[in-house]
């Protein structure tokens, strides 16, 4: 059958027009957290990503494992920031790596040949661009010039995030 990852990933990516960095920071309970996620994916196909932000690593899994289910009910794609542990734990679809996390390589054996790997970064390089284990790109801050034939989804950061009550830094697919 091959690599499925890569057979699918082009579809899997397509229909996803958003990628959101979420973390319940700001939110008067879980519920509330979970309510605000379940109302955004209720209206946009996208990739959320949560990242822990002040909750044990206990919690961590178990609102990750939420997530997961909140987004397969609405067609989406959970992935886990930075902590590839976390993202194994929860089978989720893969991993955002940022500068200073564990490398993309780790990131790949650890989580295996099928989990989809991102980076964020606020500088696109050559080097991102070519490195075959990085499935897409989270952008801060870039010339919408440098995305373009970089052969992989490419999301630039809007100018506004989606929801004022939380933590919701939100990304736009752009190639």
């Amino acid at each position: 059958m091959g690599n499925f990852k890569e057979k699918y990933k082009n579809i899997i990516f397509k229909n996803k027009k958003y990628c959101i960095i979420a973390d319940n920071f700001g939110f008067k309970n879980d519920d509330e957290f979970l309510d605000n996620i379940a109302d955004f994916l209720s209206k946009n196909k996208c990739i959320i990503s949560f990242v822990k932000n002040g909750i044990t690593d206990k919690k961590y899994i178990d609102l990750s494992r939420k997530i997961k289910i909140l987004c397969n009910e609405f067609n989406s794609i959970f992935m886990v920031n930075s902590r590839a542990d976390i993202a194994f734990i929860t089978e989720s679809s893969g991993i955002i790596l940022n500068k200073d996390d564990i490398s993309v390589n780790d990131a790949a054996e650890i989580l295996g040949e099928n989990s989809f790997i991102g980076i964020i970064t606020d500088k696109l390089t050559c080097d991102d661009i070519a490195d075959e284990n990085i499935d897409f790109i989270l952008c801060e801050n870039v010339d919408e010039n440098q995305i373009l034939n970089t052969g992989k989804p490419v999301f630039i950061k809007t100018k506004h995030d989606v929801y004022n009550s939380g933590n919701f830094k939100t990304f736009m697919i752009k190639s």
